[in-house]
Formats: C-alpha cells, structure tokens, sequence
C-alpha cells in the first residue's frame, strides 16, 4: 500500500522518514536491546515483579506502553553512563541488527543517498542504539524514545520524550519539520504496521513495506522521479 498526495506548490528537496524495526530490521529490537545490556535472566526478573503492567503494554499499548517501557528501561538502564551505553548500543547494532537487516531495503536507501535526500529514523525504539544504527547508514538524523541523562551523564530510567509510537511518530515528525524550517521539502515515509500509519498519511507519499515489494518501491520512485511526478503541484 502506498498513499501519494499533490501538494499546492513545487517542492525540490526531500525529506524521508524510515520506520526502523520491522521497515528496516526483521522483528522488533526494544527486546532484544534490553536483555542484551542486562541478560535474559535478569530481564525476566523484573518482568516478573510487575507482570500485569507488562501485559498491559503489550495488549493495551495505546494507554499503557510508555509506562511500561519505562518501567523496563529504568530496570535495566538506570545507573549506567552514557558512554557505557554508546558501547554496548554499538556491540548490539553489529552483533544483533546488523544480522536482522532487511537487505532488500537498501537499494531504497541508496536511491534516496544518490539523490541527496535527507533521510531520518523515526522509531519507537530507544535512541542510543538507533542512532548507531543510523549512523552506520549514513542517516542524517533521528527521531526515537530518547533515554533521560541527569547532568553527570548517568541514566535516570525515564525518557526525555513520550514513548515515539503511533500518532507520536506522526507529531515528531511535524516538529522536527517545524523546527528546522523544512515546511517546503516532499516528505517520503516508509513502515510496516500500523504504528507508522498516521506517519505514512502525513507524508506527501507513504509506503507500507509489508505491502509492497522493495522492486515495486524504488520502480514507483525511479518513474516519478523521471516525470517529476513529485513535483506536479
């Protein structure tokens, strides 16, 4: 499924916001990430003190997955430094991310690098591990569940933001245009659920990689590129 909507004036730059897991990388990384920083054993500890606040995150995300994620977060991170954090998010992305990359998403990737779109990760998933990711993809920036640090660079467990999930995604993405005075650029989005629906219905074209082969993908962006079908007003 992709959605494509005409704008009311000539845009020449592009901004393209990618979904991370399940878009970018087979199956979610929130898990694999905690128990890679703590161990399966200890996750399930703290799992276990709280079992009903866990099952709620996942059968009612809508209302409870922020303080549940949280929750875990503050379990398994809190205390640690930021450095200490950045290596092991770095340890995680080769070891576990890396091996889970979707490789019929890069030629995407890559049409959007030869074009000179800016490309941005806008992710639930938590941000020191997705910008090591976006990094070693040559993204220019990213939008995630940012982790809270006091001012001696130590984890608190909480975030700076709200849980980047849903309509989150959709309302990040109209900051960080707001902010950086991209109000003129074509927004491509990519996901593959329905979390990344009200981003994929913000964006001027929206693809669901669930839905639609990459082939298929990069052929509608190779044709619109040569009509300048992005840029019909």
């Amino acid at each position: 499924m992709a959605n494509s909507k005409k704008t009311s004036t000539h845009k020449e730059k592009f901004l393209v916001a990618f979904d991370m897991d399940g878009t970018l990388t087979k199956g979610d990384s929130f898990w694999r990430f905690l128990a890679f920083v703590s161990d399966f054993a200890f996750l399930t500890q703290i799992i276990l003190k709280k079992p009903f606040l866990t099952l709620a995150g996942l059968l009612l995300p809508q209302r409870f997955a922020h303080t549940t994620k949280e929750y875990l977060v503050e379990g398994t991170i809190k205390g640690k430094t930021q450095q200490e954090l950045k290596t092991i998010s770095k340890l995680f992305v080769t070891n576990k991310m890396i091996p889970r990359f979707k490789k019929e998403i890069l030629p995407i990737i890559e049409f959007h690098k030869s074009h000179g779109h800016c490309l941005i990760l806008v992710t639930a998933s938590l941000d020191i591990y997705s910008k090591e990711l976006a990094a070693l993809l040559g993204f220019n920036d990213v939008l995630a569940t940012a982790i809270q640090f006091d001012s001696s660079g130590i984890a608190t467990g909480k975030f700076e933001n709200k849980n980047n999930r849903g309509i989150e995604k959709a309302n990040s993405l109209k900051d960080y245009i707001e902010k950086n005075k991209l109000n003129d650029f074509f927004i491509i989005a990519y996901g593959n659920s329905a979390n990344d629906d009200e981003m994929l219905r913000f964006a001027d074209m929206g693809f669901r990689v669930d839905k639609l082969n990459s082939d298929l993908i990069l052929k509608t962006l190779k044709q619109a590129i040569t009509t300048n079908a992005f840029l019909k007003p």
